[in-house]
């Protein structure tokens, strides 16, 4: 996450084996040296607070009800200076038969900053008659059957939660048989 957003925590899943209304207590633990940080609303469910320099936030949260109270439970959260946009590979050029499963591969696409990405493949053209459809647009390694002759160029894009990749594409070509 870039420095100077805010950090929202969610203890929305939060259980307690005692009776009676949950009580929260958050607390961060650890912050980056020079880090001002400070939780709002620490006794709610969604605190919150700005990562204001690079490095690792930790918080952690116990939860109270009846006279029980949790073991604490703790989530890291990384601050870093910018943030790069991920970069989407579609993978090389194909070659398939009508009607022939063919199996796309973004793999190679990733965040510098390491942050997990999501994908969305899609068919920027296609020959005319086709109804073709990506199956599971949303990962890695989707599946096309192409239905009819011709060139079908696909783009894939991917996002990390905070920028999106510019396009990159590949063009599978169905011979006719």
């Amino acid at each position: 996450m870039p420095v100077g957003n805010t950090v929202i925590l969610d203890g929305s899943d939060s259980r307690s084996a005692g009776p009676g209304t949950l009580e929260y207590d958050w607390v961060l633990v650890t912050v980056p040296s020079a880090s001002e940080a400070a939780l709002s609303d620490a006794g709610t469910v969604s605190p919150r607070f700005t990562a204001d320099v690079a490095g690792r936030y930790t918080a952690e949260l116990e939860v109270r009800a009846g006279g029980c109270t949790s073991d604490p439970d703790a989530v890291t959260i990384t601050a870093v200076i910018g943030n790069a946009a991920p970069t989407a590979d579609a993978g090389g050029d194909r070659r398939a038969a009508p009607g022939e499963l063919i199996r796309l591969d973004g793999s190679a696409s990733g965040d510098a900053d390491g942050e997990p990405v999501s994908y969305r493949w899609e068919i920027a053209e296609r020959p005319t008659g086709s109804t073709a459809v990506i199956l599971d647009p949303h990962v890695p390694r989707p599946r096309l059957v192409p239905d009819a002759p011709g060139e079908y160029r696909v783009r894939l894009i991917v996002d990390d939660g905070w920028k999106t990749s510019r396009p990159a594409e590949v063009r599978v070509t169905a011979d006719a048989p």
